[in-house]
């Protein structure tokens, strides 16, 4: 599946993380778009927003490029999804606006603000007002 979408799994050797960091300027060099799970995984129809990690925050800040955040809400089928035996929730996706690293910082506290601010959008596009999780592991 990860081929067919044409995704890129998170590394976890060192000469890994090269070859995506390779793969990744390759992309920005080709002015492509980068679609990153800041949580490091997708878990579907679950609502909260986990803990960042830094890592996506850190490409936005070398490439000078906005983090669009995006967030999944959830609702339950109606009556005429349900007569077609769709038992799921139904997904919305929100998209909010863009936010641009801040360069009057330095490079790591620049990160953690884009951490952070990326962390409160997504709760708000996604409705939460009261998420059990911090922005950052």
């Amino acid at each position: 599946m990860v081929k067919t979408v044409r995704a890129i799994p998170i590394p976890d050797t060192t000469s890994a993380s090269m070859a995506f960091t390779r793969s990744l300027n390759k992309l920005h060099e080709k002015n492509k778009w980068v679609h990153v799970f800041p949580e490091s995984a997708n878990w579907p129809y679950f609502q909260p927003i986990r803990p960042f990690k830094p890592g996506a925050f850190s490409y936005s800040h070398s490439f000078k490029i906005p983090i669009v955040p995006m967030a999944f809400s959830y609702r339950q089928p109606n009556w005429l999804y349900k007569l077609f035996g769709k038992k799921n929730p139904l997904i919305t996706l929100r998209i909010g606006e863009p936010i641009m690293p801040d360069f009057s910082l330095d490079r790591k506290s620049a990160i953690n603000k884009l951490l952070k601010e990326s962390h409160a959008a997504m709760c708000q596009l996604a409705g939460i007002t009261n998420n059990p999780y911090p922005a950052e592991f």
